[in-house]
């Protein structure tokens, strides 16, 4: 892997600060747990742990991420990429009743991502993990509160992946969150985070000729070509706002995901036969770069619809959304540049939320 010298930088700057804060006292990230943070049975993830029947890829047997029904903290989010964990510091699935108080609720569920957040007390915390199938990584995050009103949270992670056709690739990713609260009605966290993977070797898709079976094959031995390696970047950034007036809260949230690969590779194995004789062919897309962007800005206020001394009252909140999104994409062929809109779409919705729990919830994070 070509490491870069920013890389290294930060890799020995976050070292360092670990090292360095090991002789102090500090809150540790093993008060996280999944079981208390989590209010139904329908998913909760926090770190590397999850729990529930759903996942963000799994939701009544549909995808909501390959659906779009993607949110960070209340707010739609056109996700192109895979989002970091140095910079998500969980995710939960809102299904039925329980996604009512969003905006633009799915049968097939949405996924809220929560951003790490500073805290009163500074929290360094490091790991390392094996497997599977080999693959390695360390991880070190912070957070980092500087004053009493800013503070940052920051996270690196370096790793050698490894996957079940027994191919490899080489990545890092890195994010950054700083916070600004001034005072108790009013908060401002930008955000950027970028996950770059190398040397990635393709997933080969092996066809046998006619009604041959298949036959046995090593699961841990890459079969294609060690050059056939796909590049990239997937980068997310934007801005968090919050604003209370009594008895509402406005959020504003201005999101950018960009997915850049630099090149790719297709593995084919054709006409495979009992004796394990095969056709190889690879496909190379060296001479065109494609580069998606999705652009993201939306408002959503909450608040009290009207007075209720019932607790458990419907009624209790409503909330509004208002926003617009737009995917660009700019490729690059033969020397030259070009650019297209691949869609947009701007919508407002307004709604009361169905149970008082749900509206609660959306109020307060």
């Amino acid at each position: 892997m070509r490491w870069l010298p920013h890389r290294t930088v930060l890799a020995v700057a976050l070292v360092a600060i670990a090292l360095v804060s090991a002789s102090a006292a500090h809150a540790q990230r093993t008060e996280e747990n999944v079981t208390t943070s989590s209010e139904d049975a329908f998913g909760r993830s926090i770190g590397n742990e999850s729990i529930g029947i759903y996942n963000e890829g799994d939701v009544r047997g549909f995808s909501p991420i390959e659906a779009g029904n993607v949110r960070i903290e209340g707010l739609y989010f056109d996700r192109l990429g895979q989002l970091t964990s140095r910079l998500v510091e969980g995710s939960t699935i809102r299904v039925g009743i329980a996604s009512q108080s969003y905006p633009f609720p799915s049968p097939t569920g949405i996924v809220d991502y929560d951003l790490r957040r500073v805290g009163e007390k500074q929290v360094i915390s490091a790991l390392v993990n094996y497997g599977p199938f080999g693959g390695v990584g360390a991880e070190v995050d912070a957070q980092l509160p500087l004053t009493a009103e800013l503070g940052t949270t920051v996270g690196l992670g370096l790793y050698r992946d490894a996957f079940p056709w027994g191919g490899q690739n080489r990545s890092y990713s890195f994010a950054i969150a700083p916070q600004w609260r001034p005072n108790e009605n009013f908060e401002l966290r930008p955000f950027f985070s970028i996950i770059s993977f190398e040397d990635e070797e393709a997933e080969p898709l092996m066809l046998t000729d006619g009604e041959v079976m298949p036959p046995k094959i090593r699961r841990d031995h890459y079969y294609g070509q060690d050059w056939a390696v796909t590049d990239g970047e997937v980068s997310t950034y934007g801005v968090l706002a919050a604003a209370r007036f009594d008895a509402w809260t406005a959020r504003l949230g201005l999101f950018e995901s960009v997915l850049e690969p630099q090149q790719q590779f297709a593995e084919l194995f054709t006409d495979i036969d009992s004796n394990r004789n095969a056709n190889e062919l690879v496909v190379a897309l060296r001479s065109l770069t494609v580069k998606p962007m999705s652009e993201n800005q939306w408002i959503r206020v909450i608040g009290a619809c009207q007075p209720s001394p019932v607790a458990w009252s419907p009624l209790s909140s409503c909330s509004c959304a208002a926003g617009s999104a737009g995917r660009l994409a700019r490729a690059v062929v033969g020397g030259a540049d070009g650019a297209g809109a691949a869609g947009g779409v701007a919508a407002a919705s307004c709604a009361a939320a169905s149970c008082a729990r749900s509206a609660r919830t959306s109020a307060s994070s």
